[in-house]
């Protein structure tokens, strides 16, 4: 990685070792910009962790083998040119309210709507998978009753999601497939038997 990005090779002090799968390279990162978590996206395999994240520190005894500790002297900084690597991408700017619509002539819906929209937007960092199946069941459920359109809960459930997008490795895709997943689930649980073809999301087509 540092001979394509041209730069000095930095090995850190302090240097744990994996038995089996590789090892861990501590620095100190830097106070701003925040570093969290990411997947792959210095490399292949080449994971990291920052704010919100953990490692199994030197010592540890997992079933593969002992975690090692090679020298346990300070951290030295984060390599200035990794912080741009790891730095996360700004989050895409908020919907106008244009852009989507939660009106609903039944209250009850539109609350409803904005209930679970809102605890998509507010949802934590590991808990952002389980806040979006959650929000589209909760939909679902109304789909499957006949009284929510399917592409509305979905679109207003999708749009709340944009703001995560980016953030710690969550895509577009992953919101679009936990979305599609909850809110069929659970229209197909909650509709009336012989109904689904009233609920069932309008690309795809019955068997």
């Amino acid at each position: 990685m540092h001979q394509r990005s041209e730069q000095a090779r930095y090995w850190p002090n302090f240097l744990p070792q994996i038995t089996s799968s590789g090892m861990h390279l501590h620095y100190r990162a830097p106070s701003k910009p925040p570093l969290r978590n990411t997947i792959e996206r210095l490399g292949w395999r080449i994971d990291s962790r920052g704010e919100g994240g953990y490692v199994v520190a030197a010592g540890s005894h997992l079933d593969h083998g002992t975690y090692q500790l090679l020298d346990d002297r300070e951290p030295i900084t984060l390599p200035h040119w990794l912080i741009p690597l790891l730095t996360p991408p700004p989050p895409p700017p908020a919907p106008s309210a244009a852009a989507v619509s939660i009106a609903h002539p039944d209250a009850y819906v539109h609350a409803a709507l904005l209930n679970q929209a809102n605890r998509i937007r507010t949802a934590r960092t590991g808990t952002r998978h389980r806040a979006v199946l959650l929000a589209a069941n909760s939909l679902g459920r109304l789909v499957g009753a006949g009284l929510l359109d399917h592409e509305h809960a979905h679109t207003v459930l999708f749009e709340a999601s944009r703001i995560h997008v980016g953030v710690d490795d969550f895509t577009e895709a992953e919101a679009v497939r936990t979305i599609t997943d909850g809110l069929t689930y659970a229209a197909a649980r909650t509709a009336p038997a012989g109904s689904w073809s009233l609920v069932r999301p309008p690309w795809r087509r019955a068997h």
